[in-house]
């Protein structure tokens, strides 16, 4: 199985500079679950159940690498006024479809 990357933009590194943190993992995982296994800060009130919101990135390329949204997520996305690039962490997972790479923001 090949493995993807995750980018997230604009990292805050030891030296308080932003740049990007790039992720490489398997297929499968959410963006939530790749954050948190790197020891990424991410935001997840509601434990990652699709309820809160505050896991949401801001995908910024790669789209065509991430799961489609479920009906909780578009309901959520619905309520809250979330453009399509706006996806929950907890719900989008990684596929290996087109491209190898997808960015997010959190």
């Amino acid at each position: 199985m090949n493995n993807i990357e995750i980018i997230y933009v604009e990292e805050i590194d030891e030296n308080q500079q932003k740049k990007d943190k790039i992720i490489t993992t398997n297929p499968g995982k959410t963006i939530l679950e790749i954050s948190l296994e790197n020891h990424i800060p991410h935001a997840h009130a509601c434990g990652g159940n699709a309820k809160c919101s505050t896991c949401r990135v801001m995908i910024i390329s790669g789209m065509e690498n991430l799961s489609e949204p479920s009906i909780i997520e578009n309901h959520l996305a619905q309520k809250k006024g979330f453009g399509r690039n706006i996806r929950l962490a907890c719900q989008t997972k990684s596929l290996w479809k087109y491209k190898n790479k997808t960015s997010c923001k959190r």
